[in-house]
């Protein structure tokens, strides 16, 4: 599910907020790990609807959301403004932070850093903010199960690959493997931590999902925006559920598991 397009998708449009409830245990999750203190500068980085932002703020920290999004970055502080949380906000892309050199002492990101569109420029932005002996951590799909094979089939149809799926990349940037990062740290990793998760999906069927998606996910929005042709979108549809098919419970019902890791970066200095 690393997978982009040319170009970043605008993830104000559909209903973002509505999957994005599905992925707040693995955003409490991150947080533990992070374990933010009272009074750390913390940066939400793609906040989204605010999953991380909120416990972010309930430890204590001084918490920054930023997201690309005007619309979802409306989501999270209002979130954080009605559970009594006083928090700072930016409109800005992984890419360009409006924050000066050092002025964070953590940096987090669910499944938000992952899309930008220019990896290495993020990353770059990333080790700039943080303070000396800051923390970068970050959530980031493994590119296995159903759901990552959806996702290889959707990159498949927007580039215009009509070949197997099996053909088809998993990825465009491996932000599941720390290995990724060793060239982009100046000096070299600190140290960096590995956490393997999963997340689970549930719906009413492989079908029912695959139709919320495709009706409220700004990437699935997106992917039919670039793809014209009509018989291909049905294919793609189809594909899909059949994709997810392993899902599907004996007794009725759609639940799917999908790995990810939450990596740890500490950057030496």
């Amino acid at each position: 599910m690393n997978w982009r397009m040319n170009g970043a998708p605008d993830w104000g449009i559909g209903a973002y907020e509505a999957f994005a409830s599905t992925l707040e245990a693995p955003a409490e999750h991150l947080v533990r790990i992070a374990a933010p203190h009272a009074g750390e500068r913390a940066i939400d980085l793609g906040c989204g609807s605010g999953n991380a932002t909120m416990p972010l703020a309930a430890a204590g920290a001084q918490v920054t959301a930023i997201d690309p999004s005007l619309r979802l970055l409306g989501i999270a502080t209002e979130r954080a403004r009605q559970a009594g949380h006083r928090i700072t906000s930016a409109v800005a892309r992984a890419e360009s932070l409006p924050l000066p050199d050092g002025d964070a002492d953590l940096v987090i990101s669910n499944f938000g850093v992952i899309f930008a569109n220019d990896p290495p420029a993020a990353f770059a932005e990333v080790l700039r903010v943080l303070a000396r002996g800051g923390r970068f951590v970050f959530t980031a799909w493994k590119p296995t199960g159903p759901i990552a094979d959806v996702s290889r089939l959707m990159r498949a149809a927007t580039i215009g690959d009509s070949g197997p799926l099996q053909h088809v990349e998993p990825a465009v940037v491996a932000w599941h493997d720390p290995e990724t990062f060793e060239h982009l740290v100046p000096g070299g990793l600190g140290v960096i931590v590995v956490h393997e998760s999963a997340a689970d999906f549930t719906a009413e069927s492989a079908e029912a999902w695959v139709q919320q998606q495709a009706e409220t996910h700004p990437l699935w929005l997106s992917a039919r925006e670039h793809i014209a042709d009509d018989a291909i979108w049905a294919r793609v549809m189809t594909d899909s559920v059949e994709a997810l098919a392993p899902g599907t419970q004996p007794d009725g019902g759609f639940v799917v598991s999908s790995p990810y890791v939450v990596i740890e970066i500490h950057p030496k200095g």
